[in-house]
């Protein structure tokens, strides 16, 4: 979430297709599963979501192993704040960790959400009690 206002969003997914199922089914089914999740999980309203299959797997164990990349890389020294140091992010139910990086005026919140709340009320719970003037809230992590 950032200062802008909320509406609704595009999902640009990728994916690899195995030879033992038919790549439309796959990316249909993709498709669905992050409509739903979106809608169910995380509270956000989805205008389209455009799948496109990348490769072509020959067996479906190579399938299940999971893509490359990581975590976001760490703020710069010195810009992270504790949030229970006091720095002005709320204690919010739903939240099981939260960083603060200030620049001025702006504040943006870096949160890890526990999975019973749903994530946009969580977020915008979070944006609503930072004293900043404008608050970006970053979902990391969903347990």
């Amino acid at each position: 979430m950032s200062a802008l206002p909320y509406g609704e969003l595009r999902i640009s997914a990728q994916c690899d297709a195995t030879v033992d199922r038919p790549m439309t089914a796959t990316a249909a089914a993709l498709r669905e599963a992050l409509l739903r999740g979106a809608e169910e999980r995380l509270g956000l309203r989805v205008a389209a979501v455009d799948v496109h299959v990348a490769g072509l797997l020959e067996s479906p164990q190579t399938a299940a192993q999971p893509a490359p990349g990581g975590p976001p890389d760490p703020p710069p020294p010195g810009a992270r704040e504790n949030a229970r140091s006091g720095n002005g992010a709320p204690d919010v139910p739903g939240v099981l960790d939260r960083d603060v990086l200030r620049d001025g005026e702006h504040a943006e919140v870096r949160v890890v959400l526990d999975s019973a709340h749903r994530a946009l009320d969580v977020a915008l719970a979070v944006r609503a009690g930072t004293d900043a003037a404008t608050v970006t809230v970053l979902v990391t992590d969903i347990r």
